[in-house]
């Protein structure tokens, strides 16, 4: 009974946290969403009108037309399409540029930032920091120069925002030997592979095998074995 009442007070801090985290990011993006101004200017600002607006409007005729996008015959000569990581052509979020794509960029740039705070908070919780501090942290990771300069870089922005998830799963697969652990770090694995920079998906691999290795002690080989499988 006493950790039942216990819990509730943490439950009630959460939600209200939560809500505040939702709410400065609300206001941090507002600018863009609804005057359609940047939220910050950033050196590839750029790549989003020469490489990411063309990409996303083959895509937007493509899937609605019934073709798969392996080629792109509009670039230069023609060039596969599906096999260049940066298009996001299999990314599960990415269905949102089937809306026109100022409008589209917009809400995905909000969506992901509130992924990334979410799932910075879930994780930092999984660590039994307080309430206070795990917001501290989220909001400071949703907000953080690595995700801020990569906002107009859509496939590294898309891909950074899973790197919680993978921390969560481990630590608690290190505690724990769970299926639901493994499947929920093999979702994080694959969105951040079908976010499309790989060179995130590299270097947040080798902070999981180090985050792995700290957090499973003598289980650290089996914790291992099952990151290898999950992936």
């Amino acid at each position: 009974m006493s950790c039942a009442k216990e819990a509730r007070p943490h439950r009630a801090q959460d939600l209200r946290y939560f809500a505040l985290l939702v709410f400065l990011i609300l206001l941090v993006h507002a600018p863009n969403l609804l005057l359609r101004r940047p939220v910050l200017d950033t050196p590839l600002v750029a790549d989003l009108g020469d490489l990411f607006h063309p990409a996303k409007i083959f895509l937007r005729q493509s899937y609605p037309s019934g073709h798969f996008p392996l080629w792109n015959p509009h670039d230069l000569c023609g060039m596969p399409f599906l096999a260049f990581s940066h298009t996001g052509s299999l990314y599960p979020l990415g269905m949102i540029y089937l809306l026109p794509f100022p409008l589209a960029n917009s809400l995905s740039v909000l969506i992901h930032l509130l992924l990334a705070g979410a799932l910075a908070y879930l994780f930092f919780r999984s660590l039994d920091l307080d309430p206070p501090v795990a917001f501290i942290l989220s909001l400071s990771f949703s907000l953080s120069g690595m995700l801020f300069r990569n906002i107009n870089f859509i496939p590294a922005f898309n891909s950074q925002v899973w790197m919680p998830l993978f921390f969560l799963a481990i630590h608690r697969l290190a505690s724990e030997f769970k299926l639901k652990w493994l499947l929920l770090f093999s979702l994080g694995y694959g969105l951040c592979f079908l976010g499309g920079d790989h060179e995130t998906l590299i270097y947040t691999s080798a902070l999981a095998v180090w985050f792995a290795l700290a957090e499973a002690g003598r289980n650290s080989a089996k914790v291992l074995v099952l990151l290898v499988a999950g992936t």
